[in-house]
């Protein structure tokens, strides 16, 4: 999640009425919201296997296999916004239902 705080605090478009600060102030909220999510550290060795596993039969780069890994490990799913990683996972039936696409 941090890393679409980060992504989206770079696109965000600064029209010409928006000061550098609004975006900041945006961003800031933003990551406020983030800290307040429910997070659960996991030890990333855990997931290796599983995530090194992933990343070959789809590759795919295995960050995104590591949280995959790890919305398996804890029975939920992974929301992305990368539509090629959706498409890759929802193709193979044991993964089906453990990718969502952001906005989809």
């Amino acid at each position: 999640m941090a890393r679409i705080v980060a992504q989206r605090s770079k696109q965000c478009a600064v029209g010409e009425g928006d000061a550098p600060s609004a975006v900041t102030r945006r961003s800031a909220g933003q990551a406020a919201d983030l800290a307040d999510a429910p997070v659960t550290a996991l030890a990333l060795p855990g997931l290796l296997p599983v995530a090194m596993s992933m990343a070959l039969e789809l590759e795919h780069p295995i960050c995104d296999c590591f949280y995959l890994s790890a919305a398996a490990q804890k029975d939920t799913y992974v929301v992305t916004a990368d539509r090629r990683f959706f498409e890759k996972t929802t193709s193979r039936p044991a993964l089906a239902d453990r990718v969502k696409l952001l906005g989809g």
